[in-house]
């Protein structure tokens, strides 16, 4: 049975790879670069060169290369908007949202909207698409405020403004503003639900540590038992009747009360931490999308700590050389069982393709724009 996963260059790619590869799948993994880490796995039997994501092409060049695998998993934003757009054409191969859930859930603004018809708790939001409607939704929300553009992922374009602070100069169009939460424990809850929109897995984890800084994507995370955060992830979902993938994203306000970030619709970048602990993400989606009955376990095990050390935690150490004396700093407990996203002694492979990657992004300008926003 031949599995094609895209965007080989993300852990989460490697991830699923290791987890499909070792339940006895034939994995390509695809990426619009030769140096992706996911394609120098040991259960990686072939690599594809694609368009990129964001180019008019890759929606055909996807199509076809669907046709070489009996199932398709797209697994970052760009792959799977434009699986989805496909339509038919890769809907028995795959199982993702609807164009309609996809774009709710990539959507901030629609998101908020639909928490607040679901009675979740989350920032009060207001749609922003210039300065003046900025101003006017500052004088709402009162204090300290967040803008963030309406769809986007890992902190990008993120800006805080405390009362007082000047306007930002760039244009706000397809902007939102959110009363600002003061920092707090972060949760992620991730789901799988089949065809027929019933939870098949359930998985909580608390970010511990975040590259380039708490609005970036964690690099450090622990497995946990949090029904509340699970219950309320549940509550906002049900009137989608979700299909496929998804992470919701809480942090906890002063009083305790979690409150809603964001919705991930697709594969979350720390996916390895739930295979780790004990749900197998990557192989129940693979099953329930062939049409098998697949279930995730009812529990699984807490106090898993997983590590994203190359290269952001390693970054992250580079800036924060005596992390570990912070204030609030995460503290690893003798119960914890430590795992990394890319380091695996059984699959060593990706170590040197991660140096690979490295060399060959060397002269790439807006990889290191990305990397060095911090």
């Amino acid at each position: 049975m031949r599995i094609l996963l895209t965007d080989g260059l993300q852990r989460k790619t490697l991830v699923a790879v290791r987890s499909l590869g070792r339940a006895g799948y034939e994995t390509l993994v695809a990426d619009d670069t030769p140096f992706s880490l996911a394609r120098w796995s040991r259960y990686c039997r072939r690599a594809l060169v694609s368009p990129a994501p964001e180019s008019p092409e890759y929606g055909d060049w996807l199509w076809r290369a669907a046709e070489q695998a009996d199932l398709v998993l797209p697994m970052d934003d760009l792959s799977t908007a434009a699986a989805i757009a496909c339509g038919d054409a890769l809907g028995a191969k795959s199982l993702l949202p609807s164009g309609e859930q996809f774009a709710t859930g990539r959507d901030k603004w629609r998101t908020a909207e639909l928490a607040r018809r679901a009675g979740v708790p989350h920032p009060r939001t207001v749609a922003v698409e210039s300065h003046d409607e900025l101003a006017e939704a500052r004088n709402s929300l009162g204090g300290d405020v967040v803008v963030r553009p309406r769809v986007g992922s890992g902190g990008r374009g993120v800006r805080f403004l405390a009362e007082g602070d000047p306007m930002p100069q760039e244009a706000l169009r397809g902007h939102i503003a959110q009363e600002r939460i003061p920092p707090g424990r972060k949760f992620d809850v991730g789901l799988l639900y089949g065809r027929d929109g019933t939870v098949r897995a359930v998985f909580c984890q608390e970010e511990l540590r975040w590259f380039p800084g708490e609005q970036g994507t964690s690099t450090l995370q622990r497995s946990v038992l949090r029904q509340d955060v699970v219950d309320l992830s549940l509550r906002l979902l049900q009137p989608l009747g979700w299909r496929g993938l998804v992470e919701v994203e809480w942090v906890l306000a002063p009083d305790g009360t979690p409150r809603l970030l964001e919705i991930n619709p697709r594969a979350w970048a720390s996916l390895g931490l739930a295979v780790a602990a004990g749900v197998d993400f990557p192989r129940l989606w693979a099953e329930l999308a062939l049409g098998c009955d697949a279930h995730g376990p009812e529990t699984y095990d807490t106090h898993v700590v997983c590590r994203w050390t190359l290269p952001a935690d390693l970054l992250h150490l580079l800036r924060h050389p005596l992390r570990r004396f912070a204030k609030g700093a995460p503290q690893l407990g003798p119960g914890d069982r430590t795992v990394d996203d890319v380091l695996d002694r059984q699959d060593l492979g990706p170590l040197p393709g991660f140096l690979l990657a490295v060399v060959g992004h060397l002269f790439d300008v807006e990889t290191w724009r990305q990397v060095m926003r911090w």
